[in-house]
């Protein structure tokens, strides 16, 4: 039995400024899906991130994002990074946190 997470994704910044969000609530899910997600926060070891995590020393157009996940458990964490010092285990759930998201331009 997996424990019920509220996943909260943003994402702003790049060339054209467009940002994008999500909510996914694993409770919502089929299992398999709940599964996955469940999976790729554990790979990430996003309980254990620094809620900051570095940021550029050079760039302007990369992507920030900012993960917040809440647990029934009563655990709550959140982390920004960008796509430049993202940590490699982190990847893998912000590109599945992407697929979800709805893209609103930021004006």
């Amino acid at each position: 039995m997996y424990i019920s997470m509220k996943v909260y994704f943003e994402q702003s910044g790049g060339l054209v400024g467009r940002g994008a969000h999500a909510s996914v609530d694993s409770d919502s899910l089929q299992a398999e899906e709940a599964s996955k997600l469940h999976g790729l926060i554990k790979d990430a070891n996003f309980f254990e991130l620094p809620s900051q995590l570095p940021a550029p020393s050079h760039g302007a157009d990369y992507l920030e994002y900012k993960i917040t996940i809440e647990a029934n458990n009563d655990k709550k964490h959140s982390i920004k990074t960008t796509d430049l010092t993202m940590p490699p285990n982190v990847g893998p759930l912000v590109r599945y946190l992407r697929q979800k998201a709805v893209k609103n331009p930021l004006r």
